[in-house]
């Protein structure tokens, strides 16, 4: 079953796109095998035990194709929740009176939809819940981090990267595209800023502070990446959302800046934190 989607909570309020629960016999797309690679967080995970629930895996935000092959080679099962371009997912938009348009990405085809600040599964489903350049994109990040330890079983492992705050923040290319699309009033706006507005920068000390006001022991962060991909990811936005209406070209550019920031991981640099900790 390594690299399936295994059971989901039965009482889960938010189904896939042809409106059935997830099943049995998903296997997740393997990506270019270098950049599962570069996972190296994930492939450090302990193999999965051996209870029921023991190697459900939860995995939040676009790149969740490559942690999905990821965890697969480690021997969980991956239930991808699909947070960004789908039609009214988000909570706090719709409660702020925001209408979400879709923007269908073939590239990424979810097991659910939903919001994590009120994740679709009971208490203690998963063992382990990964949140790749997601966090920084919910409105109520506390609350968000809430919800996850509560689908965490005790002993579980989170994982989450964000873009640090500090010099290189200025290179962030959905701020910049922001601001520019605000001044000139012209082009379209990315959605996943729907939610916040802009693209959150985390400082270490905040998010250790976040967790440890949680039930998470353990939390440790690393820094990594230069934000070089930043400049052509600012310049796909100009091209494909600014100049041109075109949300495929958008999203196509979005997986290969979301792969170059996985590779830029390993490079020397503070433009992205990864954090890990484990549930009480």
């Amino acid at each position: 079953m390594a690299g399936t989607v295994g059971p989901v909570a039965p009482d889960a309020r938010l189904l896939t796109r042809d409106g059935r629960p997830p099943t049995d016999d998903w296997t997740p797309e393997p990506p270019e095998a270098s950049l599962a690679d570069l996972l190296a967080a994930l492939r450090n995970l302990p193999p999965p035990g051996t209870g029921a629930g023991d190697a459900l895996a939860l995995v939040v935000g676009d790149p969740a194709q490559i942690a999905a092959h990821a965890l697969g080679q480690r021997g969980y099962a991956a239930v991808r929740l699909g947070l960004l371009g789908n039609p009214g997912t988000s909570e706090t938009a719709r409660k702020r009176g925001k209408v979400e348009r879709p923007e269908p990405d073939p590239g990424f085809t979810p097991d659910l939809c939903g919001s994590v600040e009120d994740l679709p599964f009971r208490d203690g489903t998963f063992a382990v819940a990964v949140l790749l350049d997601a966090l920084e994109h919910v409105f109520d990040d506390r609350r968000g981090l809430v919800e996850v330890a509560r689908v965490l079983r005790p002993g579980g492992r989170i994982l989450l990267r964000v873009p640090a705050a500090g010099a290189l923040a200025g290179l962030d290319a959905l701020n910049a595209y922001r601001y520019l699309h605000e001044t000139s009033g012209r082009g379209s706006s990315p959605p996943e800023v729907d939610d916040v507005g802009w693209r959150r920068q985390y400082r270490r000390a905040e998010l250790v502070s976040l967790l440890g006001a949680l039930p998470f022991d353990g939390c440790r962060v690393t820094r990594g990446g230069l934000g070089l991909s930043e400049v052509a990811y600012l310049a796909a936005l100009i091209r494909d959302r600014w100049r041109r209406d075109r949300p495929a070209a958008a999203r196509a550019a979005r997986r290969r800046y979301l792969a170059a920031t996985l590779a830029e991981d390993r490079l020397p640099g503070t433009r992205y934190l990864l954090v890990t900790a484990e549930r009480r």
